[in-house]
């Protein structure tokens, strides 16, 4: 079975719409949601926001349901200039930003907080990006308890992260408890705000639904595709 996470309801509801004889559960204080999704069976799940939310719930997911996959799915704020609403993000890595042991060099200590995304769930989705000419993003994404929204934030991000293309607020503990599970993972995001944009706030709330929708749907033809 595949686990499939989403921070926020409407985030999981987006993904629900595409799902085929679903059912609603609950196990350890979560609400599960077992259907078929791409003619596969998948296990959805609303995690809450944040890391610790999101851990926990791939812990239940893993041990609950011997998922042997799982999917982080929703929105993330993007940090190029370039980038547009409702670009997709492909994580390659992904890593806390706020986990700090020295304000000098943030990085230090995270060497082993580096978590990998599936390469051939990654190579499948590129493909499926390019197949159906999706305009995407590829690289590493960051996560931490903060919503992005201030120049500082962002400046801090882009001194101390050059390599992040996103931000988002669970990706890296997802990744985190199935890289010590050995569970593959893959993480699909959409843009809803690019953090160094004014009113990215406002953004964020006015183009939820749609990013949700966007990473849904790639979701979607990942899963057929496995």
């Amino acid at each position: 079975m595949i686990g499939i996470i989403g921070a926020m309801q409407e985030e999981i509801d987006a993904i629900l719409e595409l799902t085929d004889s679903y059912h609603e559960v609950e196990t350890r204080k979560r609400i599960m949601y077992l259907g078929t999704l791409g003619g596969k069976k998948v296990v959805i799940c609303k995690s809450g926001i944040g890391k610790v939310e999101a851990a926990y719930t791939t812990s239940v997911l893993l041990s609950a349901y011997k998922c042997f996959s799982i999917i982080n799915v929703g929105s993330a704020g993007g940090l190029l200039e370039q980038q547009e609403i409702g670009d997709i993000v492909i994580s390659d890595e992904t890593l806390y930003h706020d986990f700090i042991l020295d304000y000098d060099n943030p990085k230090s200590g995270n060497e082993e907080r580096i978590f990998k995304p599936d390469k051939l769930m990654v190579k499948r989705v590129l493909e499926l990006l390019e197949q159906h000419q999706i305009k995407y993003w590829v690289g590493q994404t960051v996560s931490g308890d903060a919503f992005i929204s201030s120049q500082d934030q962002v400046d801090y991000l882009h001194e101390h992260f050059p390599s992040a293309i996103c931000a988002d607020m669970e990706g890296a503990a997802i990744g985190h408890i199935c890289t010590i599970n050995r569970v593959p993972f893959m993480l699909i995001r959409s843009l809803s705000d690019v953090c160094l944009r004014e009113n990215n706030q406002e953004h964020f709330e006015q183009f939820l639904s749609h990013a949700s929708k966007m990473s849904a749907q790639i979701t979607e033809y990942l899963v057929a595709s496995l």
